[in-house]
């Protein structure tokens, strides 16, 4: 039984080598996303660091820029000593969990071991999408946030694909609360979770108005309060001054 899946294994891992050994000869010229992001680290890390910065000195401006993401990045620095090993470890880290997440929707969806493996070694490489954001896993320049939410983004529609075939009412409101604990990595991919998760709902669920009008709400609700920590800031941003 284990035996058709040294195959596709062996595969997997020899592309994970592959990209690792890639990544560890990339020099360290990284994007404008990431230098923003490792300025934003070394102020949360000390405080004096770009004090007087137009941008960077206000301390609220870390608040409102991933601020787990940054955490994050922040505690591996201490562990691995520097930006750079963390970048590459990262790497790995984020291609491993998406190669295993995208592969069991995959394995889910068509029931082929290899199609799935193949399918989710080939959707991993970077590469442009819509609206000028890039798709993808593997490689340096794909450390940024919105790939931390790329690597769970696959069993999010897995538990969602699942449901369409139960409709529990009660399941989608933990979905909800997964997708807003996930949108902590990156706020804007979780909003346009919740967009598409809410969308499924009108477009597949087999259920009259009263239960719609309440479901829908239910499940924002349970997004918005996984999304707490980060939402939080932009609420209290948007609150009228009394002055």
């Amino acid at each position: 039984m284990m035996k058709r899946y040294i195959g596709p294994l062996l595969l997997a891992l020899s592309f994970l080598i592959y990209q690792g050994w890639l990544a560890a000869k990339t020099d360290s010229s990284y994007n404008n996303d990431q230098n923003s992001i490792y300025l934003l680290v070394m102020r949360q890390a000390d405080p004096s660091f770009l004090a007087r910065d137009y941008a960077y000195g206000n301390p609220a401006f870390l608040k409102f820029y991933t601020p787990l993401y940054l955490t994050i990045l922040q505690r591996l620095m201490t562990i691995l000593g520097g930006y750079e090993a963390t970048i590459w470890a990262l790497s790995l880290i984020f291609l491993t969990f998406y190669l295993l997440s995208m592969f069991i929707l995959l394995r889910y969806l068509t029931g082929s071991l290899w199609v799935a493996v193949i399918v989710a070694i080939f959707s991993s490489l970077l590469r442009p999408a819509i609206a000028a954001e890039i798709w993808g896993s593997a490689g340096i320049s794909a450390v940024v946030p919105r790939t931390a939410f790329l690597v769970v983004t696959p069993l999010l529609f897995l538990l969602l694909f699942h449901w369409s075939s139960r409709r529990w009412w009660w399941f989608m409101a933990i979905l909800g609360l997964l997708g807003g604990l996930a949108t902590n990595l990156h706020p804007p991919s979780g909003l346009f979770f919740v967009q598409i998760l809410i969308t499924f709902m009108l477009a597949f669920a087999s259920m009259g108005l009263r239960q719609i009008f309440w479901r829908i709400p239910l499940t924002g609700a349970a997004w918005l309060l996984g999304a707490w920590p980060t939402s939080l800031p932009f609420l209290q941003n948007t609150t009228p001054s009394s002055d």
